[in-house]
């Protein structure tokens, strides 16, 4: 059932939203620029455990581990964290030492020009490599941190 004032007024909260709020995938191009933006994102994050891998040596290593369905384990003996890819966010959860696990929502907006910005905690991250540093850093401090 069709409601002419819910309808009008559903799409002025989505354009008043601004683009990538609505949470939809129903656009081609936006559902391609939000798979090539988590495709960047994850390669991003393996090279950069494998960077930490490189330095660290002979310290136990970070390990990547990316499953068929598409999400990303990045774990180490006292630390792991879980990157899982949900339409227009990424749902981040972490285990680090003996903190209780943590969970963090991204989320991701198409900009003009197929463009994507990722949203967490008030910071907008302009790029795969912005986010994969900023979503790994606490990762690595609190497991590395005291030696």
């Amino acid at each position: 059932m069709s409601d002419p004032f819910i309808d009008a007024l559903r799409e002025r909260l989505n354009n008043a939203a601004g683009p990538g709020a609505s949470g939809r995938q129903d656009n081609p191009e936006r559902a391609a620029a939000l798979t090539g933006w988590w495709e960047e994102f994850v390669d991003v994050l393996g090279q950069k455990v494998g960077a930490w891998n490189e330095r660290q040596a002979p310290r136990p290593p970070i390990n990547f581990t990316k499953s068929a369905s598409g999400a990303v384990h990045v774990w180490h003996r006292s630390a792991e964290a879980t990157f899982v890819r949900d339409g227009c966010a990424i749902q981040v959860s972490t285990r680090l030492g003996a903190e209780p696990a943590g969970e963090t929502i991204v989320t991701l907006q198409v900009l003009s020009a197929g463009n994507v910005l990722a949203v967490t905690d008030g910071d907008q991250l302009r790029s795969p490599t912005a986010a994969a540093e900023h979503l790994l850093t606490p990762l690595l401090v609190k497991t590395f941190a005291n030696p």
